[in-house]
């Protein structure tokens, strides 16, 4: 039988066998590779469609996992079949879209498809820095003459000894840093970190070691994809004409009265939109004046038009009928020259901010009446409300990720919600996006380091975000405002944590940039790079790295970082105005928490024959119990703080150690022929009163209802505890 060979390159990369592959799976896509680092294997198949009619680049990465890669099989009884990605899936997709975006024309407009899965997971390898690799490679053997690839990533992380390339999950787990780079070498298209308070000077060393470990990677693909035959794969690119963007480039003067008159939101900008509406109903006007050829040429040569520079840009009548795409995207390219000149020139910013000036900021705390915490902060246009919850053990977030090799809970959880109307916009309202589950994921990474311990503060939190304005960097505004939140709850966070988002103008042609600190809307869309910093006043907690061009230098990176840090401190000390320690106590309607250790050998007392003792407690405080069976960690809950206490002393009772000769009160529940039992200090610990003990002068005894009756309470002394716990008490001698 004909078996087809397959086109392979392997490198032993840091002690792992690293292999790419092509011809022999996903025949019928555009391209596809196989990727296999040790154990773990991810399959990246892309497919150029046709020609789109959407005015933007339809690229879509898909990254889907399978349970399977991981020996698993999907926890819920009913449901066997993956659903929806998980947040970690979404989180490992947006790495991949955001480490190859930027290589492209964004003015393709094919739609392009690129399906990552994940085949096989080892508990060594992670496989979402193999999926960039897969992708790049898939992508580059596709022949698109739009795609500036290949790009390759690799995770950093730190150990005792220092940095280290390509950790294992165990390595992880242990590591102060998880820093994900993606570039070629020489430029960083993407940058993703978590870190627990990390110097901007040990980021800058792991964005060098990065570039170092992407040189191989990068020239490993290289090698690979000039084993396989090139193709060529033709793609429609919409890219406006020089001559075009020059129109209103040379206007400049134009644009800039309207643009520079204040805060200039990305849509929705009132003077903006205006002017854009002026010149398109000017050259509606323009066109209604012709209706063939001729009529064209004659008003070309009519220099005295109004709309003269619409006749004498165009060639054609064919040409002069079709502008209004062409200048719509000739009007972005302008204004982005314009805007980037302007700053990188004349420092000069659309707003009147200084490069490093930050938005003016507001922050509030105690906003909400019946919250266990909340906080409004704003910068400039942008307006988040942030909002705790707090909860117990058992609310507490359980995951069934793929790369989850034993069952994880997460006790600290943040959401963020977009609606249209915080950009003045109506919209569809559905699950949380792609979108939303970054942010979410960035502001809880960026807080993570701080948090109290388990031990210290035993319950779990939530935080909301919700995104009332939108004039850029929610998410960091997210991040400030979650940080207020938890302080005005009474979390007893280590320190605080802010965050800012860093922009770039860059000039291609010479290298000359300038660094903006705090970009808002408009900056963000026309300018360079987004890189969001947050952390607390002593180093970073988490880093994103959205890039516009075809990479950024390590250079580059390291100025914004040193800024980022001036404009972070700025923005803690505005906080510090409005809240500067957490409260020394939690809301009046969170619930009231009582920590115990429970000894393992009386964890049975405590919960009884069949739960009988621990129900009890339950039934007569209205409180919540959770008991570690392994640990005897006992954690008490309740809304009131004196049943939550009047159960901890009953829990404590119950363990409490009594010896022969200890005096006791016990209140008697149960009589019986042979004698009285007794509830001893008020708990539900129980002690027996032998008939032949009742008696407080030894005397003897025929019926033990003449000595006692239910609810006494008398005084005992202990005479005996047996080996299963079980108490004998008397009353001879005791007053």
């Amino acid at each position: 039988m004909f078996k087809q060979t397959p086109y392979t390159h392997s490198i032993d990369f840091h002690g792992q066998k690293l292999t790419l592959e092509t011809g022999l799976l996903a025949k019928q896509a555009t391209s596809s590779v196989l990727a296999t680092m040790g154990q773990t294997t991810v399959i990246a198949a892309v497919v150029v469609g046709q020609e789109s009619h959407a005015d933007y680049f339809p690229l879509q990465i898909i990254y889907e996992e399978r349970l399977y890669a991981a020996g698993k099989i999907k926890g819920s009884r009913f449901i066997k079949r993956e659903g929806r990605p998980s947040d970690a899936s979404v989180l490992a997709g947006r790495m991949v879209d955001r480490s190859l975006r930027s290589l492209f024309d964004p003015y393709i407009r094919n739609e392009i498809q690129v399906v990552i899965t994940i085949l096989s997971v080892d508990e060594i390898n992670s496989p979402d820095t193999l999926a960039v690799l897969a992708a790049s490679s898939a992508l580059s053997l596709c022949g698109i003459s739009g795609f500036a690839g290949p790009v390759s990533s690799v995770r950093i992380g730190q150990s005792e000894l220092g940095l280290i390339s390509s950790p294992s999950y165990v390595e992880q787990s242990m590591s102060d840093l998880d820093l994900v780079i993606s570039g070629d070498g020489v430029n960083i298209m993407m940058v993703e970190a978590g870190g627990n308070i990390i110097s901007e000077e040990i980021i800058g060393e792991g964005l060098e070691l990065a570039n170092t470990e992407l040189t191989v990677l990068n020239k490993f693909q290289n090698d690979f994809i000039n084993l396989v035959p090139a193709k060529k794969t033709e793609v429609v690119s919409f890219a406006p004409a020089q001559k075009y963007i020059d129109l209103f480039v040379k206007n400049r003067e134009y644009w800039e009265k309207a643009m520079y008159t204040g805060p200039i939101k990305m849509s929705g900008n009132e003077a903006y939109n205006t002017l854009i509406k002026t010149l398109f109903e000017d050259l509606k006007n323009a066109q209604a004046k012709t209706t063939n050829e001729q009529e064209f040429l004659k008003l070309k040569a009519d220099d005295s038009l109004y709309e003269k520079e619409y006749f004498q840009i165009a060639d054609t009548y064919t040409e002069f009928m079709g502008l209004k795409p062409h200048l719509e995207h000739a009007i972005y390219e302008a204004v982005t020259h314009i805007v980037r000149d302007n700053i990188i020139t004349n420092d000069k910013r659309l707003d009147g901010r200084k490069l490093d000036e930050t938005r003016t900021i507001t922050c509030q705390t105690d906003v909400l009446p019946h919250t266990h915490g909340s906080s409004l902060f704003n910068r400039g246009e942008t307006q988040v409300l942030n909002v705790l919850t707090l909860g117990t053990n058992r609310d507490a977030q359980t995951l069934d990720d793929m790369e989850d090799f034993e069952e994880q809970t997460k006790r600290y959880i943040h959401h963020y919600n977009f609606p249209a109307y915080s950009v003045g916009e109506t919209g569809r309202y559905f699950g949380p996006g792609r979108r939303e589950i970054g942010h979410g994921a960035l502001a809880e990474k960026a807080l993570l380091p701080v948090l109290p311990s388990e031990d210290d503060f035993p319950y779990t939190m939530r935080l909301v975000s919700e995104c009332l304005g939108s004039n850029g960097s929610t998410s960091m505004a997210s991040t400030c405002g979650s940080c207020l939140s938890l302080m005005a709850g009474g979390v007893p966070i280590k320190d605080m944590v802010a965050g800012v988002a860093m922009g770039l103008m860059l000039d291609v042609k010479t290298g000359n940039y300038k660094v903006v600190t705090d970009i808002q809307g408009f900056e963000d869309h026309h300018g360079d790079m987004d890189f969001k910093v947050t952390g607390t006043k002593d180093g970073i907690t988490a880093l994103q790295l959205d890039n516009k061009v075809a990479g950024l230098t390590v250079e580059v990176l390291k100025d914004a970082l040193t800024k980022g840090k001036v404009a972070r401190l700025h923005i803690l000390d505005i906080m510090k105005q409005e809240i500067a320690t957490p409260k020394t106590d939690i809301s009046q309607y969170a619930p009231r928490v009582a920590q115990i250790e429970v000894p393992f050998e009386k964890i049975g007392e405590v919960i009884g024959p069949s739960g009988k003792i621990i129900k009890g407690i339950i039934a007569k405080t209205g409180v919540q119990i959770e008991i570690d069976d392994l640990t005897g960690r006992t954690l008490i809950y309740g809304k009131e703080a004196e049943k939550v206490n009047e159960a901890k002393n009953i829990v404590l009772s119950l363990i409490k150690e009594y010896a022969p000769g200890d005096t006791v009160t016990g209140k008697v529940y149960r009589l019986e022929p042979f004698g009285a039992f007794v509830k001893i200090d008020g708990s539900e610990k129980e002690g027996l009163v032998h008939i032949s003990e009742s008696s407080a002068k030894g005397e003897r005894v025929k019926d033990i209802k003449d000595i006692f009756k239910l609810e006494d309470e008398v005084n005992l002394k202990i005479i005996a505890v047996n080996e299963r716990g079980q108490i004998s008490c008397t009353r001879k001698g005791v007053e």
